[in-house]
């Protein structure tokens, strides 16, 4: 499916330009991320990725494992220890991963869209199985070696064979902002780095907060925001680019 640049009806006044700097440095992080809440599990530390993140929360210097993590597809996975050995299947997924500085760990990705940074590029891509050529290929996804497979919501059937050869499947999805935060952070503690995970969401929660401060006092604008085409694609309620729309004082 040929992918195009994301249009929107934002002519250029001051507070404009800070809606869309609300949106488009954070969107290259989440298109298909996610979030969450603590939980127990057991003796085992443990976290679930799914649900609303609190404005703050903190997150432990050194994470301890082996650990349980329920994820957002509602399945709990133990890490024994730190992955090192990671393949994504979500753009969005590949940018967190560089982003908390573990690019050295990343060995597969989804696909062509996996292209930020460059140095993704030149990794092996494990997608286009299946009947509509989104699901990864088992047998690639298996020759890597992974101790993680990094991916979003849906692909029931193909997660559960992945598990059951030995392929350690962790979902997220994000539907808004605060739960892209919290995801980053889920990410981080289940790959050993929650303090550079913090550091990441810190940052992105101040310059979010920044911006909506500049455009509080701006009467609200309608925008549209083309996902893809054809066919002519935008998004709705529930979504990741919804919430940051919103919260940039659009009218999607």
């Amino acid at each position: 499916m040929e992918r195009h640049r994301p249009a929107g009806g934002l002519p250029a006044r001051p507070g404009n330009r800070a809606r869309i700097a609300l949106i488009l440095p954070v969107a290259a992080l989440a298109l298909a991320a996610c979030g969450g809440a603590s939980a127990g599990a057991g003796s085992q530390p443990a976290a679930t990725g799914s649900g609303t993140a609190p404005a703050t929360r903190s997150v432990a210097p050194s994470p301890a494992f082996p650990m349980t993590v329920t994820d957002d597809d509602g399945v709990a996975v133990t890490f024994p220890s730190a992955p090192k050995r990671i393949v994504t299947f979500a753009p969005a997924n590949t940018e967190i991963v560089y982003a908390l500085g573990l690019g050295d760990r990343l060995v597969g990705v989804s696909g062509k869209y996996d292209d930020y940074p460059a140095a993704a590029t030149s990794l092996p891509e494990v997608g286009g199985a299946g009947n509509f050529g989104v699901d990864p290929n088992i047998e690639k996804v298996v020759a890597l070696r992974p101790d993680l497979m990094l991916t979003t919501s849906g692909g029931e059937t193909w997660k559960a064979r992945l598990r059951s050869l030995g392929v350690r499947v962790f979902a997220i999805n994000a539907t808004n902002l605060d739960d892209l935060l919290h995801d980053i952070e889920t990410v981080g503690r289940i790959t050993g780095v929650p303090a550079a995970a913090g550091a990441l969401v810190a940052s992105m929660r101040t310059r979010a907060a920044a911006i909506q401060a500049k455009v509080a006092s701006e009467p609200r604008v309608s925008c549209f925001y083309e996902v893809y085409y054809p066919p002519l694609t935008t998004v709705g309620p529930g979504t990741f680019v919804y919430d940051l729309l919103r919260r940039a004082g659009c009218r999607s």
